[in-house]
């Protein structure tokens, strides 16, 4: 869990210096905050405070829509083509984020939570002691 927390975190900051580089171009600094997006409302609580003030977090989906089978509007799409960073949790929780993290810019960084568990969390070989096994 240390490790998880360890490379989102190393993520965002990644996300957040690279989304606010830049200026107006008349002089002056300009502080932008970047814009992340987290699907499912328990990534969004992890993410905002983990970025406490350096990003503006928000959750895509409502809090009591069921991520099976809600759908993000055209207005939702629109705004994540614009993000720093769309964090969603993947291995089929929702069907939607997959699209929406293939179709969203080359700006956009995506970040697939079940990625980085993939193969750690469940052993390729599974054994109850059995020495003799019939197949």
């Amino acid at each position: 869990m240390k490790k998880t927390a360890l490379a989102l975190l190393i993520f965002l900051a990644a996300a957040l210096f690279s989304g606010c580089a830049g200026g107006s171009g008349n002089g002056k600094s300009e502080s932008r905050k970047a814009k992340v997006y987290a699907s499912i409302y328990p990534i969004y609580y992890l993410a905002d405070r983990i970025a406490g003030n350096a990003a503006d977090v928000e959750p895509l989906m409502p809090p009591s829509a069921d991520p099976h089978t809600w759908e993000p509007s055209p207005k939702q799409m629109a705004s994540l083509e614009t993000c720093s960073l769309f964090i969603y949790n993947g291995a089929g929780l929702e069907p939607w984020a997959q699209s929406a993290a293939s179709s969203v810019s080359e700006k956009t960084h995506v970040l697939e939570i079940a990625s980085i568990f993939r193969g750690r969390l469940i052993e390729a070989q599974h054994e109850h002691g059995e020495t003799n096994r019939e197949e």
